[in-house]
């Protein structure tokens, strides 16, 4: 990543919950929500953590507050064509200073042989300076 990526890094804050739990855990983060403003535009960046995979069958969605839907994807995928093999992407025109809405994504723990479907509340702020954010779940 380049210096001038990193000082463009988005602050952001992403709140961490299961729609089935409702609870949150110690277990280790397994997904990470990485925004990076590039000019005009914000490129939101799924990354897979501690071996887990995400399911690129169902694809990871933002589903905004207003109503508006933001699809992750990325062109390397496994063999079966059932996880990404690099993290997916999305680029938004960010037509306001924050983005809040449910992120649904699916993610595999390293280990197991089937995907967790997780609604993740996030809010995030566009400002010019860095951050990166682990969003977690419980694997219970």
């Amino acid at each position: 990543m380049t210096a001038s990526r990193i000082r463009s890094l988005a602050a952001v804050v992403v709140a961490m919950s299961v729609a089935a739990c409702g609870e949150q855990s110690a277990s280790p983060p397994l997904v990470r929500l990485d925004v990076t403003m590039q000019g005009a535009r914000a490129e939101l960046r799924l990354v897979a953590l501690g071996g887990a995979r995400i399911n690129a069958r169902l694809k990871p969605t933002l589903e905004r507050a207003d109503g508006g839907r933001i699809a992750f994807d990325a062109p390397g995928l496994t063999a079966d064509s059932a996880y990404f093999s690099e993290p997916p992407v999305a680029h938004v025109a960010p037509w306001r200073d924050r983005l809040v809405g449910t992120l649904r994504v699916g993610v595999c723990a390293a280990g197991e042989s089937f995907c967790r479907s997780l609604a993740l509340p996030v809010s995030v702020v566009l400002r010019k300076r860095a951050a990166r954010v682990e969003v977690a779940y419980s694997s219970r």
